[in-house]
């Protein structure tokens, strides 16, 4: 991902898999590459206890039950 700071100040923090994080900081001027692996919003949901999600998503159990805990390649 590639941003380009017009103003200001940023701070932004990746967090990996084994407790690996980066933090980058970053001004006006620069030009800045995160680095990320694409994600599956449903690996991560299906992942993620089922109670927060209900909570922050106000979705029910029955949508809850069709997310994939497995990572579904595309090619």
């Amino acid at each position: 991902m590639l941003h380009k700071y017009s103003s200001g100040q940023a701070r932004v923090t990746i967090f990996a898999a084994d407790g690996n994080a980066r933090t980058f900081d970053y001004q006006a001027g620069d030009v800045g590459y995160v680095p990320f692996q694409d994600i599956s919003l449903n690996q991560w949901l299906a992942l993620t206890p089922p109670e927060l999600v209900k909570a922050h998503l106000n979705i029910d159990d029955a949508l809850i039950d069709t997310f994939s805990k497995k990572k579904q390649t595309v090619v």
